[in-house]
């Protein structure tokens, strides 16, 4: 089978499962590895990363080895990760063929999540090598392909820097107020302020990760990715509330805060 029709069947294949990008492809002297990587949604997600190995001649191959960032690399995970065939082999030998190979990244747990509370969103490279030998020439140089991913911080990491912003903005407002003894909410009312904040930043953040487009009936911006966004969304949760309050016409209703 040509590269072309290898890179478009992977292609496809990946596409079931929500394709990040393009199938890359490396190669030396009709050796080539083809890699892709499934979408990844979050960092603390399971993700699936597929390859070919193809030689038009015999080779060996010792090892195929997934790399991740460090930022990806907490326990459960194990800094690399080595592809598997279909029987679970590590290390075969492909003679004028190809073969199709995996391998699974596994899911972070919420907890562990949290500690990626400071995640940056953006683009990652997950590195694959292709390790193998030649009859003739010994081993060869490794071959590589750095596959992109753009992943958002885990939804746990968003919500809590979400509620410290909530947090940071009620207690910096009632510390200026108790400064300037200027009369303000009783301590009441900023703990119903305190519940309506987590509140919002828990819908935010569903509705940015489920349903993003709900931002344009209110007028707020969800493209929420990592504890920036979060943080943004906890410090303006008063704005935000009387925003969606007065498009859904129950602005008097609000806690009597800062809007």
């Amino acid at each position: 089978m040509r590269d072309d029709a290898v890179l478009r069947r992977l292609g496809t294949q990946i596409l079931i499962l929500g394709i990040c990008a393009a199938p890359l492809q490396a190669q030396r002297e009709g050796v080539s590895l083809t890699a892709v990587a499934a979408r990844m949604n979050t960092v603390s997600d399971k993700l699936m990363v597929r390859a070919f190995v193809r030689a038009p001649t015999a080779i060996d191959v010792n090892s195929v080895v997934l790399e991740l960032p460090a930022e990806f690399a907490l326990p459960p995970r194990a800094a690399t990760v080595t592809f598997q065939d279909a029987q679970g082999a590590t290390e075969f030998s492909i003679d004028n063929g190809r073969r199709e190979i995996s391998a699974v990244i596994p899911a972070l747990g919420t907890w562990t999540g949290l500690r990626l509370l400071f995640f940056r969103a953006g683009e990652y490279k997950l590195k694959v090598q292709l390790n193998y030998e030649t009859a003739a020439g010994g081993a060869q140089e490794p071959l590589e392909v750095a596959v992109p991913v753009e992943p958002r911080a885990p939804f746990a990491a968003i919500i809590s820097s979400g509620a410290i912003g909530v947090i940071v903005v009620l207690v910096v407002t009632l510390l200026i107020r108790k400064a300037k003894h200027i009369p303000g909410p009783s301590l009441k009312d900023y703990g119903v302020l305190l519940g309506l904040g987590l509140v919002l930043v828990i819908a935010l953040s569903f509705a940015a990760r489920y349903w993003p487009e709900a931002g344009n009936m209110i007028g707020v911006d969800l493209d929420i990715r990592d504890f920036r966004g979060g943080f943004v969304i906890g410090i303006t949760f008063q704005t935000i509330a009387k925003a969606v309050a007065e498009r859904l016409g129950i602005v008097e209703q609000l806690p009597k805060g800062n809007h």
